[in-house]
């Protein structure tokens, strides 16, 4: 069944986004051409394909992603949840207090995986803008020997996209390694206190292992959940791009 439902949730997903992409590219294409000659003045072509093609497909597969991993995810939690408090609703309070935790760090980084999206967007249309317009005039830069001087400029201008992808995988990494350490002070709680009820008699052995294999699988949707925040993150910066234009 779960193999069933991927497929059907794969494939509606890929042909909504592929028929959103169509409807976008078909309603910037026609904005671009009714904007007046002053805004195209104001901006490089290449930064404004950018809105067609590399925006538009950031989009198409952000949301794709979204779409099939944050209800999976989310749901998986909810139940990891009931089944905790169902077992034993005292012990079940150290997973929400580990929630807790976790969604203080989960602000923290998610407000600087918002701001370095947010200038990660705009550096990658600043540097296909800059080689749409050298392309465009390769034979000047041949004829005037500019070659070396070009291939500088270029890694003058790439460099910052190369340090804001680093720092977003950073960002990435750290929240997940943050709610792994949690994790595993979560676990050591859950046995302490699973054994000492044990030895009280208050659970059984069978309840104990159950409950704490309830635990450990509630810890998996939670790190995949914030590994969609960069995902959310980009989709949010390349909407505001394309509603700029819109």
């Amino acid at each position: 069944l779960q193999h069933i439902g991927q497929f059907f949730v794969f494939e509606r997903t890929v042909a909504a986004s592929q028929v959103q992409a169509y409807h976008m590219r078909q309603q910037i294409h026609d904005k671009l051409n009714a904007l007046p000659l002053s805004y195209h003045d104001q901006y490089a072509t290449g930064r404004l394909l950018t809105h067609l093609f590399s925006d538009v497909q950031s989009i198409q597969m952000t949301v794709c992603l979204l779409l099939r991993g944050v209800p999976q995810f989310a749901f998986a939690v909810v139940v990891g949840l009931a089944i905790l408090f169902y077992l034993n609703a005292g012990m079940a309070w150290l997973a929400v207090v580990s929630l807790a935790i976790f969604g203080v760090g989960y602000f923290w980084f998610a407000g600087r995986q918002k701001a370095v999206s947010v200038n990660l967007r705009e550096k990658e249309g600043l540097l296909i803008a800059h080689m749409a317009s050298r392309v465009a005039n390769f034979r000047l830069v041949k004829s005037f020997r500019r070659e070396t001087a070009e291939a500088r400029e270029f890694l003058r201008k790439a460099t910052p996209n190369l340090q804001l992808r680093l720092a977003s995988l950073a960002l990435t990494v750290g929240l997940v390694g943050m709610w792994g350490l949690i994790g595993v002070f979560t676990m050591a709680a859950v046995v302490y206190f699973g054994v000492r009820q044990v030895q009280s008699g208050q659970m059984t052995a069978g309840e104990f292992l159950l409950f704490h294999g309830s635990m450990a699988g509630l810890f998996w949707p939670v790190a995949a959940l914030t590994q969609q925040i960069g995902h959310y993150y980009t989709l949010r910066a390349t909407s505001i791009k394309i509603m700029r234009v819109l």
